[in-house]
């Protein structure tokens, strides 16, 4: 995966540890920019993303992570929504 996902949010990422800083950083924005190996941009709205990740973990039965968790706290949505 991170050969192929290169940015996020404009901050280069090669790791794990560097994909949840760039998305923690980036907090502020109400997009989510993902930059790819053949500089296609992704533009995703955070609160769609965290609107989808609810669906999904109800829908496949997995648990919401603590990183998700956070991002949910500061835009207001419940997990339970």
């Amino acid at each position: 995966m991170w050969e192929f996902i290169t940015e996020i949010n404009g901050v280069p990422v090669s790791d794990l540890a560097q994909v949840r800083e760039a998305i923690i950083n980036g907090i502020n924005s109400p997009s989510l920019t993902l930059k790819t190996c053949n500089d296609d941009l992704v533009v995703l709205d955070y609160k769609e993303v965290l609107m989808d990740e609810i669906r999904l973990a109800q829908s496949f039965n997995y648990v919401i992570t603590p990183l998700t968790a956070r991002l949910m706290k500061t835009f207001a949505i419940a997990a339970g929504a």
